[in-house]
């Protein structure tokens, strides 16, 4: 068992994938980690993911590039069949990842996970579109409203290597995820994305 807490976040994460690895990566071409509070649209990720080889090391998100790059854990990652199937026994391994800190002391679970996966040699594949992103680290409002917060004046100049807009066009018209999101705001979002659209609105092919 793992203890409760931000503190063992990658343990609990370290377990969980080891977990998924034991019991089904045969069964899968691809493995999504996400938050209990994120927001996903499953059609748009499949949509993503079918561009990539499963057979392939690949490994899917909001590329950071502090820390060496990593995934936002936040926006939610995915790998594919060939990831998983190196980094599964990896994860326990004692002269792999084990149960060691790989980032001095930082214990976020994304960053993390990456280290481990650079170790591997798979590094955050490119997931935009054009200048867009599609995994959201942040609620719809923060990305939608240029905001004076200072976090989110770090994230702007530091965090995102590519070109990052907040505003109209911050999300790709296939936008996959959103972050912090209530339990009321699914609901909304669900209805939102699935059951309204404008008349004349033609869906992208």
């Amino acid at each position: 068992s793992v203890d409760e807490g931000r503190d063992h976040l990658w343990e609990k994460s370290r377990t969980a994938w080891h977990y998924v690895y034991t019991h089904y990566r045969h069964q899968y071409d691809w493995f999504l980690k996400a938050d209990d509070d994120t927001f996903v649209v499953m059609e748009n990720l499949r949509y993503v993911a079918s561009h990539f080889n499963p057979n392939e090391d690949h490994f899917l998100g909001r590329k950071f590039v502090p820390y060496g790059s990593y995934a936002s854990g936040g926006a939610g990652y995915m790998i594919s069949h060939s990831a998983l199937q190196k980094i599964g026994p990896f994860l326990t391994a004692t002269e792999g990842c084990g149960s060691i800190l790989l980032a001095d002391g930082y214990v976020s679970e994304d960053v993390q996970f990456a280290k481990c996966m650079r170790i591997l040699n798979v590094s955050v594949d490119n997931t935009r579109d054009g200048y867009k992103h599609r995994f959201h680290p942040f609620h719809p409002r923060v990305h939608l409203i240029l905001t004076d917060d200072e976090g989110i004046k770090l994230f702007r100049a530091s965090y995102t290597e590519n070109h990052t807009v907040f505003g109209p066009d911050c999300c790709s018209d296939l936008a996959i995820s959103f972050h912090n999101i209530t339990a009321l705001e699914m609901r909304q979002l669900f209805l939102f994305t699935y059951y309204i659209n404008p008349y004349g609105y033609f869906e992208r092919r």
